[in-house]
């Protein structure tokens, strides 16, 4: 997988990992602490990573959609989950959410 420039990072409130919104608009979790996650590699599966192997590389999940420029990102954690917030070149706004590396669209807001 090729990952061209970063635009934006957003930074994980615990420290864990971060955002990253790249110039080939797509936005991509990263995590840091990879070596502990390989010990238990069921509890923390991945929409990008190989699920025959187990094997958790970065990053470990990816969004895109297909001709929206992503302009602005941020991470917010409430409680266990992270919901991530998008904002877009078309106008909108977007919340991602959900736990264990699956983010879902919860909402879109359009002007």
């Amino acid at each position: 997988m090729h990952i061209g420039p970063v635009r934006r990072i957003s930074w994980l409130e615990d420290d864990s990992g971060f955002l990253s919104l790249g110039w080939d608009l797509n936005v991509y979790l990263w995590k840091l602490d990879l070596a502990k996650r390989k010990e238990e590699p069921d509890k923390y599966k991945s929409s990008v990573n190989d699920e025959k192997t187990k094997k958790i590389t970065n990053p470990v999940w990816e969004f895109k959609l297909k001709n929206v420029d992503f302009t602005a990102i941020k991470a917010y954690r409430d409680g266990e989950s992270y919901s991530f917030y998008l904002t877009a070149g078309d106008k909108t706004l977007r919340e991602l959410s959900g736990k264990d590396n699956v983010y879902k669209e919860k909402f879109r807001l359009e002007q």
